[in-house]
């Protein structure tokens, strides 16, 4: 086969394979460069001074694993979906491929929801989001933590306890953001596997708090409601006691 040669004898096909690659990579450092620009978005809400962000969240419980009594904690599996609207994300009417896009949180803007409550806390699902072709955004947060929750125990074993998943914002406050409950994303598994214990779904309340000094911002706090099973205590707990 014939190799044809430019005038300074260097292969022309490996010059074109050269002049590609520095095209390539031309185009991908002024997408990075664009990417870098665009990036104060991140930090800042999708909507203008003056105009809250509206935010929804539901709060699915999986399972109650156990409450306890001593530390005034119990452990749960949750899983939060936060929603919300970017129009910095929608994409181009002329676009041909409208199916949702994934990216990772850290790419873009987010009300910056966390358990204030946990003492510990482990992610089951990875921080990405969902964003459809309008720029609506969805994550969806599952985490298995152990709450801090006050426990009033005068009546033990006959009490009833209100358990605590405490959610707030670390960045704004109710004059950016407004957040609603999102009833279709809440809800609860029939049955918990922590013994001893009725458990009843209880109310979500959106209000602030002051987080931060001088800063309030905007908080969501998940109820249930815990009936303790005294037979159970009595039978498992007591009674062997006696017999010792």
């Amino acid at each position: 086969m014939t190799r044809y040669r430019s005038s300074d004898s260097k292969p022309v096909r490996a010059t074109r394979q050269w002049g590609l690659k520095t095209l390539v990579v031309m185009a991908l450092w002024i997408s990075s460069a664009s990417q870098a620009q665009d990036r104060s978005f991140i930090t800042t809400r999708p909507d203008p001074d003056g105009v809250r962000t509206e935010v929804s969240i539901g709060v699915f419980i999986i399972d109650i694993v156990e409450i306890d009594d001593v530390s005034q904690t119990f452990k749960g599996d949750v899983l939060a979906t936060i929603s919300w609207t970017d129009p910095r994300l929608a994409l181009e009417e002329s676009a041909e491929d409208r199916a949702d896009r994934l990216f990772p949180m850290s790419a873009v803007w987010d009300p910056g929801f966390t358990l204030i409550n946990r003492r510990d806390i482990q992610i089951l699902s990875p921080d990405v989001v969902r964003v459809t072709a309008a720029g609506h955004v969805t994550f969806e947060a599952r985490r298995f933590a152990t709450f801090a929750s006050r426990l009033d125990l005068r009546d033990f074993p006959f009490d009833t306890q209100t358990l605590r998943m405490d959610i707030a914002s670390t960045r704004y406050g109710p004059d950016e953001i407004e957040v609603t409950v999102d009833g279709d994303a809440a809800g609860r598994i029939d049955a918990f596997s922590v013994a001893g214990w009725q458990i009843e779904s209880g109310d979500m309340v959106v209000s602030d708090i002051n987080l931060h000094a001088g800063n309030r911002v905007v908080r969501v706090v998940q109820n249930l409601n815990a009936t303790r099973q005294s037979g159970f205590v009595i039978t498992k707990v007591i009674v062997p006691l006696s017999l010792i």
